[in-house]
């Protein structure tokens, strides 16, 4: 199995950013992985507009793997640490799309129903997003509405995912639907677009086990033992700097 372990470098490298490559670089070879950085226009500020730009740019440069000879891809965002003894992912599932259900957490939280709420609402607007482009006839779609059985109520994070080759088409859009996803305001566009498109495409996915994707939304207060992949998605940029250098240095000096 051809293997490729990728992520994304801007013009600005930040200091939690050059943690995470070292460990991305060191989890690669472990996996007899490619390590490929994929190259971004510019950073651009995180609390405004700007922000979905970005994170819209980040999605689509994926299709740039098409160039790539590798079966199984590992896309990370660079707000992730993997823990030194991490089990090789890409073994997981060798056809599925893997990624983690954030969904199946929503029960854990304060109040589940208006994250769930939140959720019906950022896909609900991406559909009618690509609708009012008219570029051709949009489905309507069973947008999960049910209660919070087992497994039941999707949304997968797209920080951390392992995907074929087939799964790149999932990363193309006319640019019309590109302008529309970057001046929209959904909260993390890319993502709701990705499950928007899940659901349409009726993609197979295998649901990555937590402890491959623990999130600051569900972590324990032993996350750093109970987890291979700690993803400091949520946080502002000087407290993920700080959780991720801290943590960094407690793995070090457990040998992790």
């Amino acid at each position: 199995m051809k293997k490729i372990l990728v992520t994304y470098h801007a013009n600005q490298e930040l200091d939690y950013e050059k943690i995470a490559f070292e460990r991305f670089e060191k989890y690669a070879k472990k996996c007899n992985a490619k390590f490929l950085k994929i190259d971004l226009n510019n950073r651009l500020t995180e609390n405004s507009s700007h922000g979905q730009k970005y994170s819209i740019e980040k999605y689509f440069k994926i299709k740039e793997l098409e160039k790539e000879n590798f079966d199984r891809a590992l896309i990370i965002d660079t707000d992730v640490l993997i823990r030194e003894d991490s089990p090789d992912i890409f073994e997981l599932s060798k056809d599925k799309l893997c990624a983690f259900n954030e969904g199946s957490s929503f029960l854990s939280l304060h109040n589940p129903e208006n994250r769930k709420a939140e959720v019906q609402y950022r896909l609900a607007n991406i559909q009618q997003l690509i609708k009012n482009c008219k570029l051709f006839p949009i489905p309507e779609l069973n947008i999960p509405t049910c209660g919070f059985k087992k497994d039941c109520f999707k949304y997968f994070n797209f920080g951390v995912q392992v995907i074929n080759k087939k799964h790149l088409s999932l990363f193309h859009a006319n640019e019309k639907i590109k302008d529309k996803l970057r001046t929209c305001s959904v909260y993390g566009p890319e993502q709701a677009y990705f499950n928007y498109l899940l659901i349409k495409e009726k993609i197979e996915m295998y649901s990555l086990p937590n402890c491959f994707n623990q999130m600051i939304s569900t972590f324990k207060y032993n996350y750093l033992d109970t987890s291979y992949f700690v993803h400091y998605a949520g946080l502002k940029k000087e407290a993920r700097s700080e959780y991720m250098l801290e943590d960094n240095e407690i793995w070090k000096r457990n040998n992790n």
